[in-house]
């Protein structure tokens, strides 16, 4: 739950990440995190319903990349 962790995953900066979550809330017209005065950034209901499928859609992607570069270690692609 913070845009500096995710943005150092992710090799971008916190204000990337930021403008990305903000581009998606527009798109789905809610909010998707909030955070209250001292406190660390939490998710919306809507937030929390909507992580479960991402979650399972990256580790996906995750593994479709981790396949693709045991193949290719591999040599079977070229």
């Amino acid at each position: 739950m913070s845009m500096k962790e995710a943005a150092a995953e992710l090799h971008l900066t916190p204000s990337a990440i930021s403008y990305r979550v903000g581009l998606l809330e527009k798109i789905l017209k809610c909010k998707l995190q909030q955070k209250k005065a001292g406190e660390r950034l939490t998710l919306t209901e809507a937030g929390y319903e909507l992580l479960p499928g991402l979650t399972a859609g990256f580790a996906q992607i995750i593994n479709a990349v981790d396949g693709l570069r045991d193949a290719v270690a591999r040599k079977d692609l070229t």
